[in-house]
């Protein structure tokens, strides 16, 4: 992770790359900047995971209905789609 600063207009500019997304955050204080930015990235994160966490048991019931009807359905095929391709040299394989 790598972080740069540089002050424009009064403001001070914080850019870093961080498992290659971009990110930036504008401060009037260099201290500023860094204790805030920690903290919102903290708050962020658990609330990315706990929301996650929430829509899966929410929407757990929606895909068990899902998977019942294409299962038991018309089409009792797969669940998962398999279709054979042709690798290098003309080397057939199952995906």
């Amino acid at each position: 992770m790598t972080c740069t600063k540089s002050f424009m207009r009064r403001c001070f500019v914080w850019i870093w790359n961080f498992r290659g997304a971009d990110f930036m955050y504008l401060s009037k204080r260099e201290s500023m900047a860094s204790d805030n930015m920690r903290v919102y990235l903290v708050f962020k994160r658990g609330a990315d995971i706990i929301l996650s966490i929430l829509a899966l048991i929410i929407l757990s019931p929606v895909f068990l209905c899902v998977l019942c009807v294409d299962r038991f359905g018309e089409n009792k095929g797969a669940v998962f789609y398999k279709q054979v391709r042709v690798g290098l040299h003309g080397k057939r394989f199952k995906r």
